[in-house]
């Protein structure tokens, strides 16, 4: 089931963005009188077509194709086919330099505004994120070089506030993308705030996806609190097993269990498993024989019993903080992040072509289906947030300079300026070439990426 709901995420939130980005081509050439043939969401020979709309009394084809992976607007244009006499002023081929530009850049940046109107949803909506209270710091770690302890809360990392988990990752990856000295603002466990400093020579080994804060010794302060059930899942091992609301569980295959945090990972390190259950029902003991279910997330194969915890009274307040906006700040923050993001994405892009940061942050459609589901099966926000970070990617990606990319068709218009005159039809096939070939090495590196995490 997992695998189904990561396909089909993954299939609407291609379609949505594809349909984002060739929406700004379309709607750039519209405006600027240059005639449009086909919308194509997919590539291929299209198994839907429908002839829809005018642009400016003429005709234009919405086609569905069978490839998910792309799209795109096709534009009258006389390097593919005749021109029909008197048509040839609103021909793409026909336009000026600067019209053409408008138009190709129309979808990166329809990309970039999509992820800012996203984001400032998901900041107005609010979401609640675990405040980035220190827990048990590993002896020699760069934390414990740092002086840092269990209990401090991180303030701020160079400059930037950072009021969860989330921020203090983000904040990490882009100081380390530009210095090697980072300075941490933080409030002691007897309520001071100070600053302290982290040596980081060598930035590539933090730069491997999902290693960077444990490398660096941060484990999140989350307080144990006892195994007390506040919910029982439908159609899970729970639910069969007899648990009600208000039980607490007092071991599992043999193991005491004195708060949540412990159950919770002794279930997902055991998937599938027959382990025999102790709980307290109402002062008397109950125990039965539970096989666990098991589900994959991101990649890595895992146990659950299907029950939420009852938190104890002020445990929200003290570690769960709740980030939210009003509509103008949402805005304000969505546009901030997305050039934040665009920022560190470009950065990381620069560093890994230098041997600087790792390869293993290029990912390819197996991942992407994997956060899609998952986020999806997390709630909407979640699954809005994901798509603003894929639209911000989309964007930049297409704005590369690699030949039959938005970017490598600017590179074009440049090469014209400075010749004044076009490319040739037989440079700009080698180009095209050229273009194909670094996608295919870099799509290649993307599934390597892909099956190594999911393996």
């Amino acid at each position: 089931m997992t695998v189904v709901i990561a396909i089909v995420s993954f299939i609407v939130a291609i379609g949505i963005l594809i349909t984002v980005h060739e929406f700004g081509h379309f709607w750039m050439a519209r405006r600027l009188h240059v005639r449009v043939l086909r919308f194509s969401i997919g590539f291929g020979r299209p198994f839907w077509l429908r002839r829809v709309g005018t642009t400016h009394g003429d005709p234009w084809e919405l086609a569905l194709a069978p490839i998910p992976l792309g799209g795109y607007v096709k534009m009258l244009d006389g390097r593919e086919g005749p021109i029909p006499p008197g048509d040839e002023p609103r021909a793409f081929d026909h336009q000026s330099i600067g019209k053409r530009s408008l138009i190709v850049l129309a979808g990166p940046l329809t990309n970039l505004l999509f992820a800012v109107a996203a984001l400032a949803v998901v900041f107005a909506v609010g979401f609640p994120a675990v405040r980035p209270v220190l827990g048990p710091v590993p002896a020699g770690s760069y934390v414990a070089r740092a002086h840092l302890h269990s209990g401090d809360v991180i303030l701020a990392v160079n400059g930037h506030p950072s009021v969860n988990w989330g921020a203090v990752a983000l904040d990490f990856v882009g100081a380390l993308m530009r210095t090697h000295v980072i300075r941490i603002q933080y409030r002691s466990r007897k309520g001071q705030d100070l600053t302290t400093f982290m040596h980081i020579q060598n930035r590539r080994p933090f730069t491997v996806p999902g290693h960077l804060l444990k490398r660096l010794g941060f484990k999140p302060g989350i307080p144990g609190f006892p195994a007390v059930i506040r919910k029982v899942l439908p159609d899970t091992p729970a639910r069969a097993a007899g648990l009600v609301p208000g039980d607490r569980i007092v071991s599992i295959a043999g193991v005491k269990i004195t708060d949540f945090h412990a159950l919770a990972t002794f279930i997902e390190n055991h998937p599938g498993a027959q382990v025999k259950l102790a709980w307290l029902d109402r002062g008397k003991v109950l125990a039965r024989t539970v096989t666990l279910g098991m589900h994959r997330i991101q990649g890595r194969q895992m146990g659950f019993l299907g029950v939420e915890a009852a938190l104890p009274k002020g445990y929200v307040k003290n570690f769960i903080v709740q980030v939210r906006d009003s509509p103008p700040q949402a805005l304000i923050h969505a546009l901030r992040y997305t050039v934040r993001v665009s920022s560190l994405t470009l950065s990381l892009l620069y560093h890994m072509l230098i041997g600087e940061a790792s390869l293993r942050n290029i990912s390819g459609p197996i991942r992407i289906a994997q956060y899609a589901g998952a986020t999806a099966q997390s709630g909407w926000v979640s699954f809005l947030s994901f798509l603003a970070i894929v639209s911000i990617s989309l964007g930049l990606f297409n704005l590369l300079p690699i030949p039959i990319l938005d970017g490598g068709h600017l590179l074009y218009y440049v090469i014209e300026v400075l010749q004044r005159k076009p490319l040739s039809a037989r440079a700009e096939w080698v180009g095209q070439q050229i273009g194909i070939g670094l996608l295919v090495l870099v799509m290649g590196l993307a599934f390597y990426n892909d099956l190594v995490h999911l393996f």
